[in-house]
């Protein structure tokens, strides 16, 4: 993981977890047959980042509801444990729909990341950096002709520059504390 990477998710991590600390969330779990259901909420009484995680494993999904919006999350043998040991990448691509974007675009880390790539021509790196449309990269005929020249034509380009929405950080701190509160076990750290 690149030190941008890290450094985007770690300060939203700590926000997050101070939030968490200082207004006293609780985890609430219970189980009807196969399905899980987390509470996620403040003993204060904020609503803030208060959560609602439904885990149902027969159609490997979470669906999660709250104060920072809505989301469903897939995931092959879907549980409490699966769910808090998700990285942010695996969250960002297993957030099938969202009621927010997953990810923002950091034009830094997309630079570092197409550096990754092999490619070290600086001109050429900053004609893919102005392709970005704010959704995708849009490559002229010219830019994917000189990316074929140098051998770089088939990398998926879409992803680059991506990092996790604050709110899949909060989501991922709330999963991994509520899981380590209601079983009093920590996670794999990853």
């Amino acid at each position: 993981m690149s030190k941008i990477f890290e450094e985007h998710c770690h300060g939203w991590e700590v926000n997050a977890r101070k939030v968490f600390e200082k207004d006293k969330f609780k985890a609430s779990f219970r189980q009807y047959g196969n399905i899980q259901v987390l509470d996620w909420r403040s003993e204060n009484g904020t609503k803030m980042y208060s959560m609602r995680v439904v885990i149902d494993p027969d159609s490997d999904a979470a669906y999660v509801s709250g104060d920072l919006g809505y989301g469903i999350i897939h995931s092959d043998n879907m549980s409490f444990k699966s769910l808090a040991d998700m990285t942010y990448e695996e969250l960002m691509k297993r957030t099938v729909a969202s009621s927010f974007d997953t990810w923002t675009y950091n034009k830094d880390y997309a630079r570092e990341e197409i550096k990754s790539q092999g490619i070290g021509d600086e001109k050429l790196i900053d004609w893919m950096l102005c392709s970005w449309t704010g959704a995708f990269f849009n490559f002229s005929d010219n830019l994917v002709d000189e990316l074929a020249n140098i051998g770089k034509s088939d990398i998926v380009w879409d992803r680059i520059g991506r990092l996790p929405h604050r709110r899949l950080v909060i989501w991922r701190t709330a999963f991994r504390m509520a899981y380590t509160q209601v079983y009093d076990d920590t996670v794999d750290e990853k």
